[in-house]
């Protein structure tokens, strides 16, 4: 973890005391979790609202192109999981 990272959540830390936070670098996640930022995540701030509506609506409209494929693996994981019991 970087040293700028770490002062980042440090420093949120200090702001919302007392409640759990989960700090990312967003390039380096995967479009489901960044799906489940644009959906269930709370904004704390942005400083271009445009630049900001279409990263979000990037990652929505690739989420909604790629979940077709996200359920087929889940699906066959899931069925070799019940079937062999592993990975």
């Amino acid at each position: 973890m970087s040293m700028v990272l770490m002062n980042l959540i440090y420093e949120i830390s200090k702001i919302v005391d007392g409640i759990e936070i989960d700090v990312r670098i967003l390039n380096k996640v995967s479009l489901e979790f960044l799906f489940k930022v644009i959906t269930d995540g709370r904004l704390l701030f942005s400083i271009d609202d445009v630049k900001q509506i279409q990263f979000e609506k990037r990652i929505f409209f690739g989420y909604l192109d790629f979940k077709p494929a996200l359920d087929t693996y889940y699906y066959y994981m899931h069925k070799h999981l019940r079937e062999t019991g592993n990975l």
